[in-house]
């Protein structure tokens, strides 16, 4: 993505619309994007199922409705 990365843009939005649910999607290892004591999205390792994908949203959901 020119000019910011997803997790900038990520935090940018939560900044912007505070609960809003955001999950992340890279062919990176989680390790290498964020390192695990400043992760605050979940991360969605490429390539995944639609399984996965629902699954992911799903939980994402969830826990932001339950905040």
């Amino acid at each position: 993505m020119p000019g910011m990365s997803g997790f900038e843009l990520a935090e940018k939005v939560r900044g912007m619309f505070g609960g809003i649910p955001i999950l992340l999607a890279s062919g990176y290892s989680s390790k290498q994007v964020i390192p695990l004591d400043q992760r605050e999205f979940p991360i969605l390792k490429k390539p995944y199922k639609l399984e996965t994908l629902a699954k992911a949203i799903k939980q994402i959901v969830e826990r932001t409705s339950s905040e």
